[in-house]
């Protein structure tokens, strides 16, 4: 894995999806910079140890000076810090308790959390906080709180997060991988060879559930699904969308909220398809609390060792002890169905909004996902009970007075390691169907481009491979409080992992797919002048029988690998893109243990290269489904459009971390591919579909000459 030449500050625009994988920038990093992303990072180290993160005596002063009732004036909502004042004097949930923002006391402590970190008026008043909460809170309720309000607030928009998996390892790697970790520790890395002038260097090899059983089909794609970068993107999507969070309050661009949480699920459904039909499994299909649902065993236990749940194949979810919150869900599903049918919202008021298509789809959206911009989320709020319930019962986890027992649903960490999860998601996304099936296909004109005509596309050889993937797992393993004889140059600056005083980095090595990169080439012949559009999605052609697909009943299973705005001109066009800047893509994430020595060899106020990561965005290397090693034909979908400039204007500020939108245009999200196909109309010469093979290779088979 690659290291970087100097400290990662700048994270660009999360499902903006005008991003590229990564650019090279020039800044200059002054002192206060540097001094805040030092906090951040030393704060986040060993979470579930308060004394070895808040470990120098200033740092304990502060926390033991910093009071609430007389720092009112520090914060500009002074309600909502009395607000987490009054809980924490109740008392909030135990340091030792498994936090899941699904559950409502723990999302009413987040919140009031968040609010503290938010409304500080300063970063001094919001440092004293941050190591208050990080000795007095919960570790998951901190980590949690602190994400969202770094992601929220601008005036942080330069500061790094570690990767997610990399902070809760124990999320995202099974238990025996972390099990090795901690008695390396314990025996003192005997036979550990050291790197970097004395620091213990361990790495694990990890695996994925189908490595230790393999009872079901699903598991055929574990490598996919329990992937630690498709997981952290799911992570981070909750971070930026909480369905808590409601626009105006927060700045939260809210022009098509509604609309990319639809389109969030379907490319990831979409892109798990592809993944399933290289493997020879079939259709997804769709979640119903009264039909048996696959097992699923994660191989993975919390922190203190309690595991998380398993669930026996054939399990059935309508069941003693749940019928209760299943008929709310269905009460909720009936209401969008009759809203969708009529086109008409129902308001808290007791009266009626129209939201026919397309401008509905917002709406639509924010109904599913239950959030506060919902017309009447009460009413609506169907994915909020859903994950309440699919955490309580369908992962066989419980709830005791508030106490969350684990299961892999409860978590947005782990959620997506679960197949019944990607079921529920074509579920949810019926009712998105269902609602553009009655708006019906587009006319002619409003996909075709006069005078744009595609001739050919050319596509380089598509190899996809395993290679083999480090994550700094070093949080996995408990230290001993330092003390002042404890020195080295990154214990004098803060990263506190060591063994008796010596450094350490322990690392889980895993196999994760990726592909060779690779170049599109389009050729066009236009008779006008004008900024277009190009978008170019991946999509299957045959079903796991071998037969091809019904281009209408297709049109959902298509991944979008590109879209960027394109000046046409007259005459032959030859439109050439190259993988690596494809635009919604994201670089892996560097390590916690890389970060912390790139940002102690800064040079304050020095110009120097710097590689901006995004925090969230798909991972790059998961863009090609695996294929088959005799190659497997999917194909490749070009639409040119007409350019219609977007509500929100682009912008090259990469200094918004999050959440901030950067449309290419203003059409749909899934633009043409969105609504019912009538193929008597559909193919117009400014579309163009083109077969392409998929092979799968060995690493050193792909890389060979």
């Amino acid at each position: 894995m690659k290291t970087i030449l100097s400290v990662l500050f700048v994270s660009i625009v999360a499902g903006s999806y005008a991003f590229s994988g990564g650019r090279t920038d020039f800044k200059t990093f002054d002192a206060a910079t540097v001094q805040k992303q030092k906090a951040i990072f030393e704060l986040l180290q060993h979470p579930y140890q308060p004394g070895v993160s808040v470990y120098k005596q200033e740092f304990y002063d502060i926390v033991q000076a910093f009071d609430f009732e007389k720092s009112y004036n520090l914060f500009s909502n002074v309600d909502a810090v009395k607000e987490f004042y009054y809980l924490y004097k109740k008392g909030l949930m135990p340091f030792n308790e498994l936090f899941s923002i699904y559950n409502e006391q723990h999302r009413r402590q987040a919140i009031a959390l968040f609010h503290v970190f938010y409304y500080a008026k300063d970063w001094d008043t919001f440092y004293k906080t941050l190591l208050w909460a990080r000795y007095n809170v919960n570790p998951g309720l901190f980590v949690y709180s602190l994400h969202v309000a770094i992601v929220h607030r601008t005036d942080f928009a330069k500061l790094q997060l570690p990767a997610i998996y990399e902070i809760f390892p124990h999320y995202f790697f099974s238990f025996d991988v972390i099990q090795r970790a901690q008695l390396m520790k314990q025996q003192g890395f005997a036979g550990v060879n050291k790197i970097d002038n004395n620091v213990y260097n361990y790495v694990i090899a990890a695996n994925y559930s189908n490595s230790y059983v393999h009872s079901y089909d699903s598991q055929e794609v574990s490598y996919f699904t329990e992937d630690i970068g498709l997981n952290a993107y799911y992570y981070y999507f909750n971070i930026d969308f909480p369905f808590w969070m409601g626009s105006s309050e927060y700045n939260l661009y809210k022009e098509r909220r509604g609309e990319y949480i639809i389109f969030f699920y379907q490319q990831l459904l979409a892109r798990y398809y592809l993944e399933r039909l290289s493997n020879d499994l079939g259709t997804i299909n769709e979640f119903s609390f009264y039909d048996e649902v696959t097992g699923y065993y994660p191989n993975l236990r919390t922190y203190y060792g309690y595991p998380f749940k398993s669930r026996e194949d054939g399990y059935v979810g309508y069941r003693q002890g749940n019928f209760f919150n299943i008929d709310f869900i269905n009460a909720y599903e009936q209401h969008l169905l009759e809203a969708i049918d009529s086109g008409r919202f129902l308001l808290s008021n007791g009266t009626y909004y129209d939201f026919t298509y397309p401008g509905g789809i917002e709406h639509l959206g924010n109904a599913l996902q239950g959030n506060p911009d919902s017309l009447n989320y009460k009413y609506y709020g169907y994915m909020c009970m859903a994950y309440k319930t699919f955490g309580n019962y369908l992962g066989i986890g419980q709830y005791f007075q508030g106490t969350v027992y684990p299961s892999v649903l409860a978590q947005p960490e782990t959620t997506l390691r679960d197949p019944a999860y990607w079921m529920f998601m074509k579920k949810v996304f019926s009712f998105y169907d269902k609602y553009v099936t009655n708006a019906g296909p587009y006319a002619v004109k409003e996909i075709a481009y006069d005078g744009v005509k595609i001739e050919s596309v050319n596509v380089d050889k598509l190899t996809t491979y395993f290679d083999k993937f480090d994550a700094d797992i070093s949080n996995a393993v408990d230290v001993q409080p330092l003390t002042e004889d404890i020195k080295s140059e990154l214990i004098t600056f803060g990263r506190v992992h060591h063994y008796n005083g010596v450094d350490y980095v322990i690392k889980a090595r895993q196999s994760r797919l990726n592909h060779l990169p690779f170049q599109v080439k389009i050729n066009v012949v236009s008779t006008v002048a004008t900024p277009s559009v190009v978008r170019i999605y991946l999509g299957p052609k045959y079903d796991e029988y071998g037969h091809m697909i019904n281009v209408n009943e297709n049109r959902y299973n298509y991944f979008l690998l590109d879209m960027f705005k394109y000046d046409m001109t007259t005459g032959n066009n030859v439109i050439t893109r190259e993988s690596v800047n494809f635009f919604h893509q994201v670089k892996d994430r560097t390590t916690y243990y890389e970060l912390y020595q790139s940002l102690m060899t800064t040079v304050v106020g020095q110009t120097q290269s710097e590689n901006v990561e995004a925090h969230n965005g798909f991972p790059s290397r998961l863009l090609l489904p695996k294929g088959k090693k005799g190659g497997q034909v999917y194909q490749l979908f070009v639409h040119i459009s007409p350019y219609h400039a977007p509500q929100t204007p682009p912008t090259n500020d990469y200094g918004t971390f999050a959440y901030g939108f950067n449309y290419v245009d203003n059409l749909p999200l899934y633009y043409p591919l969105d609504r019912p196909i009538d193929e008597y109309y559909w193919y117009t010469p400014n579309m163009y579909y083109q077969d392409v093979t998929i092979y799968h290779k060995t690493e050193s088979e792909a890389n060979s000459p």
